[in-house]
């Protein structure tokens, strides 16, 4: 913290030298006491000082006044009627001063004096000055009435001594120069802390983007904020163009009487040949009497815009990209290559379709395309379309208003597509969509305009749509089950994931770094051993990247060894995928259920393929029907139809990709 500054200005030696000899007595209380000598105005006048408080006495204090800032406190170092008799008994006991004895001096210096004269039965004459040409013109009268010994400040003084004229200096005592200090910094503390508040306040009022103004008793203002100058006099507006101007001529409509007579008012009001403002003025009130008003100005589209973005803010809660191209572990040339054409795409504002198995991590790059893009900064939201019925669906994606259906909420509620605006909407399971609702999304992407249902006002929106699929959209159109206007609209950037099974030694990468992750969640420091790894980079993988990734939670689980090695491993697989032993080869001779005689002659895998063939057949070839049907998962069901021998529509998913990549 800074130390305060006091200047004190002093009219003569000995009083400069007596303030020197304080400067450490007050420098021990964080005051920085500077002493300096000047006499009369000319000498003033060329002082270039700024500090907390000044300190000075006589006209030489009256010149000083007019050149500090007028935030600056002057302290008046005060002439006592001590100090005025001393000098007049200084100046009676030398014969050589002759008589009558003139005093002249400011109001503070003879201040009593004439009581003194009365009580002592002095010959004395004195004379009030406030300057220092009144203080020459004052001499000069009483030089034409005769010779007189002049007693006064150092200003006067010095002109007598330089005209020959006998003069005695009124001195002030070391008491007064304390007390005047001690004065100075209580008034210096004060004045900081006021002009600090009033800058926190003026600060405060410019940082507002409402415009702010001030009004008296009469409707005028009498202080503005930045903002109100530029709603009302444009960006090269100045505080002059509307301080001391009556705000009902500065805002048409608008009347403070209300206000100024202690009631609250709010009107809306038309600036000429620009926009809308909203005033609300507010009485000032001291002690139940108006004292002024202050009046509030909103523009009217700002507070529209405030009002979307708060609404969007409060909806788009959550809905966040945590994942970036960064996370995206692999070193395959199939990956890499996938990796940049997906950077590329990030950088457009076109619409991408996504191809790959389950579990390739659709949605990770999804996120990871909109954290690279512009849109960044805007909501990502993410839409599994297979997870809802097709009524719950269409509700979800477009939104309804109050009544639009049984249940509804009374407030009505937004839809994915007005929740995602200004960012990214990612349609995971985009093949799911019901025929119904595919026009209502074709529409949304072509008129990029959404309509709530029960509404009849269509509401517009910016997003960018990222679709995915874990299996090809090209066939369904052709039997179909999926709209090809909708297809095309979808595929303008094509991008296919590889699977697990094409990236070579990514997923000894991905293996290790995600026993590494679960392995410090659980309090275990396990690696995989170079036999684990080869025998990991062996599988297939049907559930692709999670596929793995749950094995290593299982196996962090399950093993606290510091290196897991096979049997480990074998374990981690959990009983679905012991179902079929051939992944790690049989255990012994003739306990491999794929080649077990039954009674019927039919292997089980066999008996499982034609049950899932069947089951497939009957749910119209929806494996997400026929998996729930048979009372096992879609990833299982995938397994069993790519297993030798499957149907034709078990065939291999990248054989079936259109070429759109």
């Amino acid at each position: 913290m800074s130390m305060m500054h006091v200047i004190f200005v002093s009219p003569y030696e000995e009083l400069t030298e007596m303030g020197r000899g304080m400067i450490a007595e007050w420098r021990e209380q964080g005051v920085r006491l500077e002493v300096m000598q000047a006499i009369g105005a000319r000498a003033v006048s060329r002082l270039r000082i700024k500090p907390d408080a000044a300190i000075c006495r006589g006209v030489t204090g009256v010149a000083l006044s007019r050149t500090l800032a007028p935030e600056i406190p002057l302290i008046e170092l005060k002439t006592t009627g001590y100090d005025v008799m001393r000098a007049i008994h200084l100046c009676r006991s030398n014969p050589d001063n002759p008589r009558p004895y003139t005093v002249i001096g400011t109001k503070n210096m003879v201040h009593g004096l004439q009581k003194i004269i009365d009580i002592l039965g002095l010959e004395l004459e004195f004379h009030v000055i406030g300057s220092e040409d009144e203080a020459i013109t004052c001499f000069e009268e009483r030089m034409r009435q005769g010779r007189r010994t002049i007693i006064g400040g150092a200003t006067i003084v010095g002109v007598a001594e330089r005209r020959g004229v006998p003069a005695v200096l009124i001195r002030s005592c070391e008491e007064s120069l304390r007390q005047a200090i001690e004065e100075a910094v209580l008034v210096a503390g004060a004045a900081l802390q006021t002009r600090t508040a009033m800058e926190q306040t003026r600060i405060s009022l410019n940082s507002l983007a409402e415009g702010i103004i001030m009004l008296d008793t009469n409707g005028v203002v009498t202080q503005c904020n930045t903002s109100a100058v530029r709603l009302m006099r444009g960006p090269k507006g100045k505080e002059r163009d509307l301080v001391g101007k009556k705000a009902s001529a500065l805002l048409p409509q608008f009347d403070a009487t209300r206000a100024l007579s202690g009631q609250e008012d709010f009107v809306l009001t038309l600036l000429e040949g620009k926009h809308a403002v909203a005033a609300s003025c507010f009485p000032v009130l001291v002690n139940g009497v108006s004292r002024g008003a202050v009046a509030t100005l909103q523009e009217i589209s700002r507070v529209q815009e405030m009002e979307g973005t708060i609404r969007s803010s409060l909806h788009s809660k959550g809905h966040i990209a945590r994942y970036t191209f960064e996370q995206c572990l692999g070193s395959s040339r199939v990956f890499t290559q996938m990796l940049d054409k997906a950077k590329i795409y990030s950088r457009t504002q076109a619409g991408v379709l996504l191809y790959g198995e389950t579990g390739t991590g659709k949605e990770i790059v999804a996120q990871s395309m909109h954290n690279a893009s512009p849109r960044r900064k805007g909501p990502f939201v993410a839409v599994n379309c297979a997870a809802f019925p097709e009524t719950l669906l269409e509700s979800m994606l477009f939104g309804y208003v109050e009544g639009a259906f049984t249940g509804a909420s009374k407030e009505g509620k937004p839809g994915f597509f007005e929740l995602a605006h200004g960012g990214t909407l990612f349609l995971d399971e985009v093949s799911e969509i019901p025929l119904c609702l595919q026009g209502r999304l074709l529409r949304v992407l072509q008129e990029h305009e959404v309509m709530r249902l029960g509404h009849d006002r269509v509401i517009p929106v910016d997003v960018r749509v990222i679709a995915a699929s874990n299996r090809p959209l090209a066939p369904l159109t052709g039997r179909g089950l999926f709209r090809g206007d909708l297809f095309y609209r979808l595929n303008v950037l094509g991008l296919t994931l590889p699977p697990l099974r094409e990236r070579g030694r990514d997923v000894e990468i991905l293996a290790r770094h995600f026993l590494d992750q679960f392995g410090r969640r659980y309090g275990h420091c396990s690696v995989w051993s170079e036999e684990a790894l080869q025998l990991l980079g062996k599988q297939d993988w049907p559930g692709n990247v999670r596929e793995l990734r749950n094995l290593c939670e299982r196996t962090s689980v399950l093993s606290a060894a510091q290196s897991v090695g096979c049997a480990e491993a074998r374990d981690a697989f959990d009983t679905e995928e012991r179902f079929f032993p051939a992944r790690f080869g049989p255990t012994s001779a003739g306990d491999d259920p794929g080649v077990t005689d039954l009674e019927d002659g039919k292997t089980i895998r066999e008996i499982t393929r034609q049950a899932a063939r069947e089951a497939l057949t009957a749910a119209g070839g929806n494996k997400g029907l026929a998996a729930c049907r048979l009372g096992i998962s879609r990833t299982t069901l995938w397994r069993i139809l790519r297993e030798k021998g499957a149907a034709q529509t078990s065939a291999s998913f990248h054989n079936r990709v259109p070429p759109a990549d």
